[in-house]
Parts: C-alpha cells; sequence; structure tokens
C-alpha cells in the first residue's frame, strides 16, 4: 500500500499541471481581449475614414425662427461643401407628418461649393417645430442625411407622427 501512494514527485508535477491550465486560460482570454480591441479600433478607423468627406458639409438655416410660433412660411436652408470632391443628389426633406415630403429635385454641389434649397410650407408644418433634414450622396457613394445644428447620420431620419395613435384592448 506504501508503493502506491503519490510522492514529492507526483505532487509536483499535479500542481504544474493546474498552474500550467490556469496559465493558458488567462491567455487565451487576453488574446480575445487583444482581438476584439483591435477589431473595434479598426472597425472604428473604417468609419471615421467613411464619414471624412460628410462631416465637412454644413447645413445652415437662412431663415431660421426665432421661437416655434414664428415658423417662415417658406423655408430655405444652405448647403456648404468644404470638401475636395463634390457632393451629389441634394435633397431637402421635411419630417414630422407620417411621410417624408422630399421637396427639391436633388442638385449636385462641387466641391467647396454651395447650394441653397427652398421651399413653402403647409399650415401643418407651421404648427409644430420641425427641422427639415437634408439628403446627399458623398463621393464614395454613400447616402448621408443631415440637419441645422450638426446632426448627421447615414440612416434615415426617423419620422414622428402628427398624433400618436392610442391602443386600447377596452371594447
Amino acid at each position: 500500500m506504501v508503493a502506491d501512494a503519490p510522492n514529492l514527485a507526483d505532487w509536483m508535477q499535479a500542481w504544474g499541471s493546474i498552474a500550467a491550465a490556469i496559465t493558458s486560460t488567462i491567455a487565451i482570454v487576453i488574446t480575445g481581449a487583444l482581438l476584439r480591441h483591435e477589431t473595434r479600433a479598426r472597425r472604428e478607423e473604417k468609419e471615421d475614414a467613411r464619414r471624412a468627406q460628410a462631416r465637412l458639409v454644413v447645413v445652415e438655416w437662412l431663415n431660421r425662427p426665432r421661437n416655434e410660433l414664428e415658423l417662415p412660411a417658406v423655408a430655405t436652408v444652405r448647403v456648404h461643401n468644404h470638401s475636395q470632391a463634390a457632393i451629389y443628389h441634394v435633397k431637402a426633406h421635411d419630417a414630422g407628418f407620417g411621410t417624408a415630403h422630399r421637396l427639391d429635385r436633388g442638385q449636385d454641389v462641387p466641391p467647396g461649393g454651395t447650394c441653397e434649397l427652398s421651399w413653402e410650407r403647409d399650415a401643418r408644418e407651421l404648427r409644430g417645430r420641425r427641422e427639415p433634414r437634408v439628403e446627399f450622396i458623398d463621393s464614395s457613394n454613400n447616402r448621408w442625411y443631415a440637419a441645422p445644428g450638426g446632426w448627421m447620420s447615414n440612416k434615415a431620419p426617423e419620422i414622428v407622427p402628427l398624433r400618436r395613435r392610442r391602443w386600447s384592448f377596452r371594447r
């Protein structure tokens, strides 16, 4: 029975195997975290490169209302292209009434150029504060949406209905 009992070498080998398993698990976790960090950094660099031209497009109100009660009957925005490449199909949208109303046919703006978009607003639009959205395509064929004040996205703006329907389960 004494011959089968573990000796000091067996104990050292067992503890060495446990330490090796713990160390290799930590190494795998750290490698996974570094890979995830590097992937995220490359994705952000790619997105920054994609947004480089769009950041240089500025939209501003020309006849900005002083308050919500004095919205102009004719809305006008100016689009400045400060980039080194042209932007295409610049259009204005007025969102907020269930659908987006396209207000302009679309213009091309050369590098360093400017265009103005104007449209008449109907009575429904004058009752609430509605910011226009400008849509354009950059030289890399990416579609962008921008608004006065610096908002910009590559996703279409959410359309907010004038009145929300209340759902009721009562009969």
